[in-house]
């Protein structure tokens, strides 16, 4: 055994926990614009250009697609790819007498031929910003140049400053004796001039505004602050929204806003307390750590209620009137989060940058995502620590590679016992003891037999031993967890990690929701393995990527661990103390099962209702659907004479249906009529008499109308006793006649008829799917009669 290398190095990091670093670009959306050509964002969708021909000509038209320095631009309702060098400057053509053929001008509409000569929308392109357009906005910056650069606590307050170094866009800029580390993408940094459009709303500090002119000759350009831009927000004060508290171990906080500093930014009170004192937070419309009403409740999210809200269960309402808001919830419209809608994979490495200096990275692996938020474990910590909630527009993450391409300061990775590579190939001496070859039944063997795969590969592991004195994580039952072996004994890898995952998921509290954590994407590059757990006679699985090496086992387990929020040192092939002292991590009020984010479920039966329109079924929801109280079906089922399922009633023969039922009711009525005043005269007998033909006629002409109808046929014996010709017989009297000569010939008497499913008189009969529906019907309605009126019904 061997201890990690104190200096830090991705190949080496990965090659002991068979990890892989994070390469999805929606990670790092501010990283892919630095590097991509200016052009994709200067040359926007539907942007009016001119373009230079092959034989001298110039043709007008619009973009459509901007890949790299190529240009898919659209003339007369064609479509040509064009190189960016091929691009007129908007100057040029203006001043150029050139006849410019502009193709089909009825296909051009009035508003679009304005905005294409006109000019009055979109910015004019110049020779310089064409230049510009072929590059990468990280090339365009360099040191010397200026721009100006908002105030981290007070967004009105405006400083022109100076680069002073650009590590890969990670930007050194000092004002006067300060200096600040900013990346160029950030929403604080704009082009010179900036704030000058509205000298009310800004102001510059100190010796800003002098500078401004002469630093005017050497600016950074307008085009590299195009990334993010932000827009007028329609907030006001009070009303209500959730905010994310980074700060405080990533706890969803109700808020609401506190104060509007400007048109764009505004002051949001984090509810940790109603009464006493609370942080708040500055925000905009595009703010990522803020979202809408029951947005939590939504994604299966705790919404922490505060300390001082008492001990009911959290109402909106409730919080609105203990905080005396005059205004309701925020509307979602004025809400502009990133949209993501896939999940990140886990246990991806990247690079965080340090959120207060801005000077140093840290080693990370994701732990969990959702839309736009990535839970992120910092490695660099000896000590156990929960994970940072970033979000993808923050600015902070950055690919593996990134701070050893650019020189930045990267902090190493935290040092764990792992097991070094076996220079003889056999780590335990299992070929001394064991033996691949097999002996016969009636010679006693001398050495153990043992599978070639275990002896001649590196796939067999030490005792492996399980701290339970570790904290277990928030998910984990600690009763269930004491349960589980001290140790596991030596044997192959695959087994024991199956067998270690199957502990950790039969000691959840929820097993569904771990297996929900664990699992991995389908179409993972990475080796995988179908991990199964059977809890109370019902079965879990889960997907999970696993290791192929022992020397990357220590590593991987505590992967396992990190996912689960629990202690890295939980499991370990040495029978020591914890070395992640995780009883600070236990002590941390956002650990524990009651108060997770992510464990809004275990213990809670209901959740407060959510508005009609808010409502989405999500993972977990179950307990919030109302009971539902299903009838109990009748012990006795009473035969009631009915039409079978043979076939549908037509609208004709319910209308016929209808009519005979209201003429039979309309003839009892007159005949109760005419008895009552027939009945105390001297004729009564006589009457009486042509009561009783004219009722007997009346039932008759019912009866001939519902046989019209096809009523189940008359069943006089035992359908069990019957033979094949009495059954064909039966038969004939439904609209099945057809299918009787097949059943006589098939010699199927009573007990078979009553005994054939669907797939037999599909396969077997050969009827197709529409007689055999009728039929199966018209088998089910007779069973019943055999069971309700003769007491035996066929055994399936």
């Amino acid at each position: 055994m061997e201890s990690n290398a104190v200096e830090f190095c991705w190949d080496a990091e990965m090659d002991r926990d068979a990890t892989i670093p994070a390469t999805d670009s929606l990670l790092f959306p501010h990283v892919e614009f630095a590097r991509r050509p200016l052009a994709e964002k200067m040359l926007y969708v539907g942007r009016p250009l001119t373009v230079l021909q092959e034989d001298g000509s110039l043709v007008s038209g619009k973009v459509e697609v901007v890949c790299g320095e190529n240009i898919f631009f659209s003339n007369a309702g064609k479509l040509e790819l064009i190189h960016l060098r091929q691009v007129v400057p908007d100057t040029e053509f203006a001043s150029s007498d050139v006849k410019v053929p502009f193709g089909n001008p009825s296909s051009l509409s009035d508003a679009s031929s304005d905005l294409m000569f006109g000019g009055c929308e979109h910015q004019k392109l110049e020779a310089k910003d064409l230049v510009e357009a072929s590059l990468p906005p990280v090339d365009i910056i360099k040191v010397g140049q200026w721009f100006e650069l908002q105030d981290v606590r007070n967004p009105c307050l405006i400083r022109v400053v100076q680069v002073v170094a650009n590590r890969g866009g990670l930007l050194t800029v000092s004002h006067g004796q300060r200096h600040e580390n900013v990346f160029f993408t950030n929403e604080r940094c704009h082009e010179l001039g900036w704030a000058q459009r509205d000298l009310q709303k800004y102001t510059y500090e100190g010796d800003s505004l002098n500078l401004l002119n002469s630093a005017r000759k050497n600016a950074v350009s307008s085009h590299v602050f195009t990334y993010s831009t932000l827009r007028e927000h329609k907030f006001e004060v009070g009303m209500m929204l959730e905010v994310l508290d980074i700060s405080n171990g990533g706890v969803f906080y109700a808020g609401y806003v506190s104060e509007v500093l400007s048109p764009y930014y505004f002051l949001v009170r984090v509810s940790q307390s109603i009464k006493g004192p609370a942080p708040e937070m500055l925000c905009h419309r595009s703010h990522p750590y803020i979202f809408p009403v029951y947005w939590c409740a939504r994604h299966n999210i705790r919404l922490t209620p505060p300390e001082d809200y008492g001990a009911d269960e959290f109402s909106w309402n409730t919080f609105r009137e203990k905080c005396g808001l005059t205004k309701g919830s925020a509307p979602e419209h004025c809400f502009d989060l990133p949209r993501v809608q896939r999940k990140f994979d886990k246990l991806r490495n990247v690079e965080v940058l340090d959120v207060r200096t801005h000077d140093v990275m840290y080693p990370g692996k994701i732990v969990r995502s959702l839309r736009h938020l990535v839970w992120v474990h910092l490695c660099h910590y000896a000590n156990a620590t929960p994970p940072t909630v970033y979000s993808i527009s923050s600015g902070l993450l950055f690919p593996c590679g990134f701070a050893k391409q650019h020189g930045i300061r990267m902090q190493p990775a935290t040092r764990y016992v792992t097991m070094g590579p076996s220079l003889s190939g056999d780590r335990f001496n299992l070929r001394t003891l064991c033996t691949s070859r097999q002996t016969p039944v009636f010679l006693t063997p001398k050495k153990r037999f043992l599978s070639s795969v275990w002896l001649n590969s590196d796939l067999w592991l030490p005792i492996v031993y399980v701290r339970k004195s570790c904290f277990a994580g928030p998910f984990i039952n600690p009763e269930r967890f004491r349960q589980i072996p001290n140790r596991y004994r030596p044997g192959p890898m695959p087994s024991i990690i199956r067998a270690i995952l199957s502990d950790l998921i039969s000691s959840a509290y929820k097993p569904k929701q771990i297996c929900e954590l664990l699992m991995c994407a389908k179409d993972s590059t990475l080796p995988q393995m179908v991990v199964k757990a059977r809890i109370k006679f019902k079965k879990h699985r889960t997907r999970v990527e696993c290791c192929e090496k022992v020397t990357e086992f220590c590593g991987w387990l505590r992967g396992i661990c990190i996912l689960l929020d629990a202690c890295p040192d939980l499991f370990g092939i040495n029978n020591t103390g914890c070395e992640s002292y995780c009883n600070t991590l236990r002590e941390i009020p956002s650990m524990s099962t009651t108060a997770h984010a992510w464990t809004v479920n275990t213990h809670a039966t209901t959740q407060k209702s959510i508005p009609r329109r808010m409502r989405r079924i999500v993972p977990g929801s179950s307990h919030n659907m109302p009971s539902v109280v299903r009838k109990k079906k009748p012990v006795i089922q009473i035969y009631e004479p009915r039409r079978p399922l043979t076939r549908a009633i037509t609208h004709k023969e319910w209308r016929a249906r209808s009519a005979a039922a209201e003429e039979r009711k309309r003839g009892d009525s007159s005949c109760a009529s005419s008895l009552d005043v027939l009945g105390s005269g001297p004729d009564a007998p006589r009457a009486q008499s042509a009561i009783d033909q004219a009722s007997s006629s009346q039932k008759t002409n019912v009866n001939g109308e519902e046989e019209g109808l096809m009523i189940l046929p008359l069943v006089e014996s035992n359908p069990l006793l019957w033979t094949a010709s009495e059954l064909r017989k039966w038969i004939m009297k439904t609209d099945l006649s057809s299918v009787a000569n097949v059943l006589e010939k098939e010699e199927i008497d009573g007990e078979a008829f009553l005994l054939l499913s669907l797939t037999h008189c599909m396969e077997n009969l050969g009827l197709k799917l529409g007689p055999a529906l009728k039929l199966n019907a018209l088998i089910k309605e007779l069973n019943n009669v055999c069971k309700e009126r003769f007491g035996v019904h066929a055994k399936h």
